[in-house]
């Protein structure tokens, strides 16, 4: 990169203030005293913002060839390098770079621009061993280099926009204080974070109203002029509008997605016996609207009583049928059937408990389906198989439904066929007691 171009790309970063307070998190919740925000090119890993405590005099601007750095690696398969211990890890404890750099512990996760173009890595190492190889850890990653890659496609959009508006300095100047009023708040949240048990539902719980924030204020400014100067706009104009306010909207969908799914790494306390049949009532009555707009039939069968927190079996429900809404195909009208019936922990898998009776509920569609080989994957956080052009979504839901299960000591299994459609099998002990 070069030198003028380098400095540019440092500046705009320094006024995201939501960047370093990123980094101060991260430091704060995971331990790692070394944390890095950077633009990785193909020979070149470049700081664009640092947080240092390990006094290795990294600059904002700094440059080392990519191959001197394990971020090559994220670059190259575009997939997270995670290491709790370098000394004791089989295919990194002769690895050179480590030993160069003299640390134990290292995690870099990449960061993908909305065009789903590799733009760089959120990155972090420590002479110390630390657990980074947890579920907590990598979604933490994930959603902040998701959240950095949003506010660059914002500061973009802002960018083009400026050759069409004369008035789109102060409009940048009005969001950039909106967010440094926002994010100073946020300040104060991390504070308490690291006096709290540094869960990531604490962060959640927190963060989520200080983040959403100057969401809410971008989105009632752009609606704003939208609605009083749209005939002063251009058509080009308009749409830079319509392209903020689409990436403000999946940045809260984000947030709204991770605080849920906190929520549901909580065991509730308090199970009732139910009829599945009520609480799918009332999640269809919820997508109503959808259901309607895509002319979707839906067909229930027989369904079990059962023991559960119910609000978690509805959220359960909610993001299932959903996605067999949101992935239908664009050939037929869906058609979702759910049923339930009373198998044997023998009939199921040879690890249950071979006596135990469960419900077995059966969600099936005729969506786009998927490739069977990814059918592991899609229950993991932030996995997606489908473009953030093509679909919605956060790559939360399904993680969400995992939870639930597993807060009521059931499994769910998922099967796809391209073009043919999905069919998801939730099993739940009929014996469950809280």
């Amino acid at each position: 990169m070069e030198k003028d171009q380098i400095a540019k790309e440092v500046e705009e970063v320094a006024k995201l203030p939501i960047v370093q307070k990123i980094l101060e998190l991260i430091a704060t919740t995971t331990g790692m005293r070394f944390v890095a925000m950077a633009k990785v090119t193909p020979s070149k890993w470049v700081a664009l913002s640092v947080l240092d405590k390990l006094g290795y005099g990294v600059q904002p601007g700094d440059e080392l060839e990519l191959f001197d750095t394990l971020c090559s690696e994220v670059r190259e398969f575009e997939k997270p390098v995670v290491i709790d211990y370098v000394d004791r890890d089989e295919h990194y404890k002769d690895h050179a770079i480590p030993k160069t750099f003299g640390f134990q512990s290292h995690i870099s996760v990449p960061i993908i621009r909305g065009d789903e173009n590799f733009y760089g890595t959120l990155c972090a190492v420590d002479p110390e061993p630390n657990d980074l190889k947890n579920e907590k850890t990598l979604s933490l990653f994930a959603f902040f280099a998701d959240l950095i890659s949003d506010h660059l496609e914002i500061v973009d959009l802002l960018k083009s926009s400026n050759k069409d508006l004369k008035n789109q300095v102060k409009i940048s100047n009005t969001l950039e204080g909106i967010i440094h009023s926002r994010t100073s708040d946020l300040k104060k949240n991390v504070r308490e974070l690291a006096r709290s048990n540094q869960e990531l539902k604490e962060f959640s719980s927190i963060a989520s109203h200080d983040l959403q924030e100057p969401l809410r204020k971008i989105q009632t400014y752009i609606s704003f002029i939208e609605q009083n100067e749209s005939t002063g706009l251009t058509e080009k104009a308009q749409a830079y509008f319509a392209r903020i306010q689409h990436a403000a909207e999946r940045m809260r969908s984000l947030i709204n997605d991770l605080l849920a799914y906190s929520v549901a790494q909580n065991v509730p306390s308090h199970f009732e016996t139910v009829n599945l049949g009520s609480i799918i009532s009332d999640v269809t009555e919820t997508l109503s609207e959808e259901i309607g707009s895509k002319n979707a039939t839906l067909r229930i069968g027989d369904l079990c009583d059962v023991t559960v927190f119910p609000y978690q079996i509805r959220q359960l429900f909610q993001n299932l049928i959903g996605n067999s809404l949101k992935y239908s195909s664009q050939d037929r009208p869906p058609v979702i059937e759910i049923y339930s019936a009373k198998i044997l922990g023998k009939d199921i898998d040879p690890d249950f408990d071979p006596d135990r009776m469960y419900c077995r509920i059966t969600i099936k569609d005729n969506g786009i389906g998927f490739d069977q080989q990814y059918a592991s994957k899609i229950f993991k956080v932030f996995e997606r198989l489908h473009g953030k052009t093509d679909y919605s979504g956060t790559g939360i839901g399904l993680a969400i439904v995992r939870k639930i299960v597993e807060n009521h000591e059931g499994f769910i299994s998922g099967k796809g066929e391209l073009g043919v459609g999905a069919e998801f099998n939730v099993f739940l002990p009929l014996d469950f007691k809280a």
